[in-house]
């Protein structure tokens, strides 16, 4: 059999989460019959149900579901549910029998869990009304007889006249030009309420004729009176330039000697003009000078200002050196009493160490003569010389341990007592220092404050000056 024989071929089904299609399946179909084989509840029915919604299915009930969503695949114990549901229909227009210039034409309808739908024609947004009216006449629409679901033969031999003359006239390819005429029954309705509409305001406007008519009269009495006031008003002008001609030639009289009186009166302002600029310039210049000595005078009193205040500051720094210069005196005698009595201290501590020395050769020779003793005493066995012997030297060796331990510590606390003169000479050397530079730095304050009243004075007497100046410049200005 040729393409001619099959006008309408659908070549391919791409279904994509639309019931149990959870994943995107492919079902290419070929020339002459197709079939689609398998059990109860493997989705035979799901692929009939895709191909009637997305050709524009509304009703979920047809669909063998409560509402649309249900279509979209709700998951399983393994796979989670998505959340659209798309199928599209690839047609072959090699016939032409699509208005389209494509070879191959793809109707595809995509709904969302949110509700929001879309109707694409090869992958463009469109309408259902667009894909219905592809789809006319040529028995391939949701409601034509080439979809033939369970149940459907018996619904067809059971419908009414009316019902079954639709079918008829789908299958016979007339449903196009009655829908045609059907938008074009809409069309003359609504041209002839436009005409109706149309016809009332002729009516109304028939109506206003007669008043319009009274109102233009009145118009063309007021244009007519306008034009006579117009008129009126042009010789009333001329009137008044004839008159205001008159009035000109008195006036140009009277100007002529008013020009006269004008040029007498710029002659004597320009001389008081000229003897009003040159005392301008003389108080210009009187002016500036006086400017100029205000200027001198507040720089002369800015000087002494200063002079006064670096003045002032010497004096602070005087007074200053001279408290530091007593406050290190007194350090220096203190430091010098503390250092002669630590000399005192460190020769009472050396003649004590002579003794102490002293002391523990004695202590020493002590005990070796009681060693001697003991040994003699061994020698004899004589018990209790012996036990006196022993204590004694017991005796004898503690005082020489006490000696020894006295002599070290006042060793120490000799060398502690010269590391601490050392210190204060040191320091006593620095306070002396530090004495003989503040001493000279305030010679050298009051020499600078000898010369800062010296040029304190100068500057008093150039502004006593300006003063004198400035008064004898203000009595000439007056």
């Amino acid at each position: 059999m040729s393409p001619e024989d099959f006008p309408i071929f659908l070549k391919e089904i791409q279904v994509q989460g639309f019931k149990s299609f959870a994943d995107r399946v492919k079902l290419e179909l070929g020339q002459g019959l197709s079939v689609i084989v398998g059990p109860n509840g493997s989705g035979k029915s799901n692929v009939a149900d895709a191909v009637r919604w997305v050709l524009g299915e509304q009703s979920a009930k047809s669909l063998r579901g409560s509402k649309m969503e249900d279509v979209i695949f709700a998951g399983s114990t393994q796979r989670k549910a998505v959340g659209m549901a798309e199928v599209s229909l690839i047609f072959d227009n090699e016939t032409g029998i699509f208005p389209l210039d494509f070879r191959e034409v793809t109707i595809t309808r995509r709904v969302f869990r949110d509700g929001e739908g879309q109707y694409l024609i090869n992958k463009a947004s469109c309408r259902l009304k667009d894909i219905q009216e592809l789809f006319m006449d040529t028995g391939a629409g949701k409601e034509g007889f080439s979809i033939i679901g369970q149940g459907r033969v018996e619904e067809i031999l059971n419908l009414k006249s009316e019902e079954r003359r639709s079918l008829i006239e789908e299958t016979a390819g007339i449903t196009k030009y009655r829908y045609r005429k059907r938008e074009a029954l809409k069309r003359l309705d609504a041209t002839v309420a436009n005409l109706q509409r149309l016809e009332d305001i002729i009516q109304e406007i028939e109506g206003q004729l007669i008043p319009l008519a009274a109102q233009a009269q009145v118009a063309e009495q007021s244009l007519a009176l306008l034009a006579e006031q117009k008129s009126l008003e042009i010789q009333g002008i001329v009137f008044d330039v004839s008159d205001l001609k008159q009035k000109l030639g008195s006036a140009r009289q009277n100007s002529d000697a008013l020009e006269n009186s004008i040029i007498e009166a710029q002659a004597r302002l320009a001389q008081a003009e000229s003897q009003n600029q040159k005392q301008n310039f003389d108080l210009k210049t009187l002016d500036e000078t006086i400017q100029a000595r205000q200027g001198e005078a507040f720089q002369a009193e800015q000087a002494y200002n200063s002079v006064r205040h670096e003045q002032s500051l010497r004096l602070e720094r005087a007074n200053y050196l001279q408290e530091q210069s007593e406050r290190l005196s007194q350090e220096i005698t203190a430091a010098e009493a503390k250092r002669l009595q630590l000399e005192q201290q460190i020769s009472t501590l050396t003649a004590k160490e002579k003794i102490l020395i002293l002391t523990v050769a004695e202590s020493r020779h002590k005990v070796a003569e009681q060693e001697a003793r003991l040994e003699a005493a061994r020698s004899n066995k004589l018990t209790e010389e012996i036990e006196r012997l022993k204590a004694d030297l017991f005796q004898a060796m503690s005082d020489q341990a006490n000696y020894s331990n006295e002599l070290t510590g006042r060793r120490q606390a000799l060398a502690s007592l010269e590391q601490q003169l050392l210190q204060i000479q040191h320091e006593l050397g620095r306070r002396e220092q530090e004495l003989a530079e503040i001493r000279e730095a305030s010679g050298n304050q009051e020499e600078e404050i000898k010369q800062s009243e010296a040029a304190a004075g100068v500057c008093l007497e150039q502004a006593e000056k300006l003063a004198a100046q400035w008064n004898q410049l203000k009595q000439e200005r007056q």
